[in-house]
């Protein structure tokens, strides 16, 4: 191939490179192939796919493109509308899954089959991860196909996994604590004080962790919690809540208030002993942020071993949803006090505990006797009947 030119590294591989210039700028540019070795067999197949490229790169043929330069396209158009975390979150994500790619994937030639592999090994197993994996993915894909880098959308081909726990189907979203495992997890928490109030505070008003960590002293009154920021796990930094609903005030039970009164008396002497100033109502012991993922790995394994099951700080979130289910509280408020764009929101999220307590309230009146024999409710027998008129 004319212009070609080879040269070999210290580990012995091989770099195939082919130098052009940019009809657009007139710039002299170049596109490089590796290779583990320098062979007959080897440069055929770098010349092969220089080749392509170069036609790609002269014709600008997005349908075959490659899938990293589809990945940096995608990122660089939307990332200035991205939040901070969610901008963190999805090059990590992405990145991480075209590490499960050869370097030169051509984005149109990977499969469903493709995909489904990649996020099987990047997922070790858990349907959990492999469904995280998968939604930033097919934000990803339909992206592509709105931006002409795809002909078809293989979204529908791509499918959501569920666990399997004791034999039967459980739904991916069903992450949160019953009862009992709740007052279990809060129990073996309070050795560690301040990972027991993040928790319990958490469980009981619904806030997501990093909405919980931003709060200052001010955020926190004594009928409303004011949530109007999030902290950046990875930065720590502030930011706006997930959404604009998020912007609430979440009003203060009478548990909540003792939760809340706890942990000002703890802050009180942590600032007295330990000389800190700090205006935040969850610091660590200089004052600044806790740390996202210190917690939320302390709790994961804590979890583990007593529970035989990983929990993440946001399964707290679902629990205090799934009780207030429970408790008869109307979905309306549920979703106010959650932050949720809307009430469909919040019935498909927690679609899971509601399907189970309708099943629960089925097992109940089951057994229930209104006209025949046997316990009944209400007794519509003539003798009952005319002894209540004649009282």
């Amino acid at each position: 191939m004319r212009g070609l030119s080879t040269f070999t590294r210290p580990d012995g591989s091989v770099v195939y490179q082919l130098r052009y210039t940019d009809p657009l700028t007139g710039k002299a540019k170049k596109i490089s192939k590796t290779m583990p070795h320098h062979s007959v067999r080897n440069q055929k197949a770098a010349e092969d796919f220089l080749r392509e490229k170069l036609d790609l790169v002269l014709n600008d043929r997005k349908d075959g493109a490659l899938l990293s330069d589809a990945v940096s396209a995608y990122v660089a158009d939307l990332s200035l509308t991205w939040r901070p975390s969610t901008k963190t979150r999805n090059e990590a994500t992405l990145g991480r899954v075209l590490g499960a790619f050869p370097s030169g994937a051509i984005l149109c030639r990977v499969t469903p089959q493709k995909w489904r592999d990649a996020l099987s090994e990047l997922s070790h197993g858990s349907a959990g991860t492999y469904n995280e994996y998968l939604k930033r993915v097919k934000a990803f894909l339909r992206w592509c196909c709105a931006n002409d880098y795809l002909e078809s959308n293989i979204c529908d081909k791509l499918q959501r996994r569920t666990e399997t726990k004791d034999g039967s189907e459980e739904k991916a979203t069903d992450k949160y604590l019953e009862t009992a495992e709740a007052a279990l997890v809060l129990q073996n928490l309070e050795a560690y004080p301040r990972w027991h109030q993040i928790a319990k505070f958490m469980v009981l008003s619904g806030l997501r962790c990093g909405e919980a960590l931003a709060l200052t002293d001010l955020d926190v009154g004594s009928d409303y919690v004011k949530v109007t920021k999030t902290l950046n796990p990875k930065t720590l930094t502030l930011g706006p809540p997930k959404t604009p609903k998020s912007l609430r005030d979440v009003s203060i039970t009478a548990e909540l208030a003792g939760c809340i009164a706890d942990i000002r008396r703890y802050n009180a002497w942590l600032k007295a002993a330990y000389g800190i100033e700090s205006p935040l109502f969850f610091f660590d012991g200089s004052g600044k942020y806790i740390k996202y993922y210190s917690f939320n790995s302390f709790l994961s394994n804590l979890c583990k071993r007593i529970l035989g099951k990983r929990v993440t700080t946001h399964w707290l979130r679902h629990t205090h949803a799934s009780f207030l289910l429970a408790a008869g509280v109307p979905i309306e408020i549920i979703s106010r006090r959650l932050g949720h764009e809307s009430t469909a929101i919040t019935e498909k999220v927690y679609l899971h505990v509601i399907e189970k307590l309708k099943k629960k309230d089925a097992e109940f009146l089951a057994n229930v006797n209104l006209l025949g024999d046997g316990p009944q409710v209400v007794s519509l027998a003539r003798e009952n009947v005319a002894k209540n008129v004649a009282n």
